[in-house]
C-alpha cells in the first residue's frame, strides 16, 4: 500500500520546519522529490499532488502546474515561502467534481443484457458508478474530492472516504476482501468511511451478519447503488 495524504503533508510540513531553521525564507517541492522520501508500495502520484496542493498557504506559488486531465505530473512543483507560517490562510479550495446544477445523472454510461432475463441493465463500471455517487453528493450538498477509486468528503462531522468498488477484469473480491482492504486503510485523520458497490441481496446479506457494536466503533457503512442509479446507505 503506498503513502497516504497525511504522509505527504507531514514531510512537507516538516521541511519546511527544517528549511526555516536554516533560515531559508522558502522551500521548493516536486512531486517526484517527494515520492522519492516516501517510495513505498504502489505508485502515489495522485495523492502526492493532492497532499502537496493543500499544503499551500496564501502567497505560495505553483512553479511547475501539472496539465492534462487528471492535473497531475511528477514535474509539479510548488514554492512554499515561510514566513508567517502560522498566520497565513491556506490557499487550498477541495475542488468540487461533477456536474453543473441542473444537469442529470446519464441514464446509461454503458449498457450489457442480462442472460437470465435478457433485460438490459446498466454496467457497474467505474463511470456509472462514480456518476451515481456524484449526483447523491451533490443532493446532500456536500463537498467532495475525487481520489484513486475513492472520495474523500468533507462533511461537518468530519473527512468520510468512499472507497468506490466497481467491474474490473479478473478475479472479483470477496466481500470480506473488500471489508479487509477497508480496514487496513483506516487512518485517525478519517472520521467515516463507507463501499460504494453494487446492489445484491447477498452483500447486505453479508453486511447484516456484521456487529452494529463493530460497524459504529469503525465509523464504516456500506453505499449500494442499482440498476437506475439510485444510491442508499447501509449503516
Amino acid at each position: 500500500m503506498g503513502a497516504k495524504i497525511t504522509d505527504y503533508k507531514s514531510l512537507i510540513e516538516n521541511l519546511k520546519t527544517e528549511a526555516a531553521q536554516a533560515g531559508d525564507s522558502y522551500l521548493e517541492c516536486s512531486a517526484k522529490e517527494l515520492m522519492g522520501k516516501l517510495n513505498e508500495g504502489n505508485a502515489t502520484l495522485i495523492t502526492c499532488c493532492s497532499a502537496m496542493r493543500q499544503c499551500m498557504l496564501s502567497g505560495d506559488e505553483m512553479i511547475v502546474a501539472p496539465t492534462g486531465k487528471k492535473n497531475v505530473s511528477t514535474k509539479m512543483k510548488i514554492r512554499y515561502y515561510l514566513n508567517d507560517l502560522d498566520s497565513r490562510e491556506s490557499a487550498y479550495i477541495p475542488k468540487k467534481r461533477g456536474r453543473k446544477a441542473g444537469s442529470t445523472l446519464k441514464k446509461t454510461p454503458g449498457l450489457k443484457r442480462n442472460p437470465k432475463t435478457g433485460k438490459l441493465e446498466a454496467k457497474f463500471n467505474k463511470a456509472y458508478m462514480t456518476q451515481s455517487l456524484q449526483t447523491w453528493l451533490d443532493k446532500k450538498k456536500l463537498t467532495y474530492e475525487e481520489l484513486e477509486d475513492a472520495y474523500l468528503v468533507q462533511t461537518p462531522e468530519g473527512k468520510w472516504l468512499i472507497e468506490v468498488d466497481y467491474e474490473k477484469r479478473g478475479k472479483k473480491q470477496t466481500f470480506n476482501s473488500k471489508m479487509y482492504s477497508l480496514i487496513k486503510r483506516m487512518d485517525p485523520d478519517i472520521a467515516k468511511y463507507s463501499i460504494l458497490m453494487e446492489s445484491k441481496i447477498s452483500s447486505k446479506q453479508e453486511w447484516k451478519q456484521l456487529s452494529d457494536y463493530m460497524k459504529s466503533r469503525l465509523g464504516i457503512s456500506l453505499i449500494f447503488v442499482n440498476h437506475q442509479g439510485k444510491v442508499k446507505e447501509y449503516r
